[in-house]
């Protein structure tokens, strides 16, 4: 059975921040949703119908332009939660959530989050601190993307990327179904000029670039391409 082990022993701020009794709550009240590789778990425009764990495999958040582009939002793993947003408001899904393996998920319905968070103003604040953490990391991103080169653009995409949204600093070392038209997508730039600042983070021992996957060479050297760019000379 999929159970909240894999949460409950991460470092998920969230779900490690509430209290026992709340956890416990959660893991009595929620139920197993398995999802297969490919499939929608939730889609954009969607009304809401609760909050998901992940406990195994990956997801991605992709959302979906009026011009029918797709972004990659972000890479869900386990620990990690989502849904916060439509649950908030009780509003739309923003974001279609699509499994990229077979998953193992936790699903929490509306009324037992209303019964949990919605009658207290303290576990309110508990239940909305990752959407905030969220749109205050969105807003910097939003300021500094105004002043980044193409390369700084496309390094911290991948230490986005490689992050969960709400987990302490514990980057995962290799990106999964990633494929470079959603990065070129995500940061403004044509597939051919983000795979040539691939290969020259590849040829700077960064990153190692194969089908579908990139892995994570040096997360420090990646971290100062992002913050300074390349250096001069």
């Amino acid at each position: 059975m999929a159970r909240l082990s894999n949460l409950r022993n991460s470092s998920t701020r969230w779900f490690d921040a509430l209290p026992e009794k709340v956890r416990d709550e959660i893991e009595a009240s929620s139920t197993v949703v398995k999802a297969s590789e490919g499939q929608v778990v939730v889609r954009q425009g969607d009304d809401v119908r609760g909050l998901y764990g992940v406990v195994t495999g990956e997801l991605q958040a992709i959302g979906t332009t009026t011009t029918g582009q797709d972004a990659l939002i972000a890479i869900h793993r386990p620990s990690d939660w989502f849904g916060f947003l439509a649950c908030a408001d009780r509003g739309e899904y923003v974001v279609s959530v699509v499994a990229t393996t077979d998953c193992d998920l936790r699903f929490l319905a509306m009324p037992a989050i209303e019964r949990i968070f919605f009658q207290d103003p303290g576990m309110m604040r508990l239940f909305y601190a990752p959407q905030i953490a969220v749109n205050r990391a969105t807003m910097h991103y939003l300021t500094e993307h105004l002043s980044y080169s193409p390369i700084q653009r496309l390094a911290n995409r991948l230490l986005d990327l490689a992050l969960s949204p709400y987990n302490e600093y514990i980057p995962i070392r290799t990106l999964h179904a990633v494929t470079q038209e959603q990065l070129a997508f995500s940061t403004l730039h044509s597939r051919q000029w983000t795979n040539r600042m691939l290969k020259q983070m590849s040829d700077m021992g960064l990153i190692n670039v194969s089908r579908r996957t990139i892995e994570i060479l040096d997360i420090e050297g990646l971290e100062k391409i992002a913050d300074v760019g390349l250096p001069e000379g």
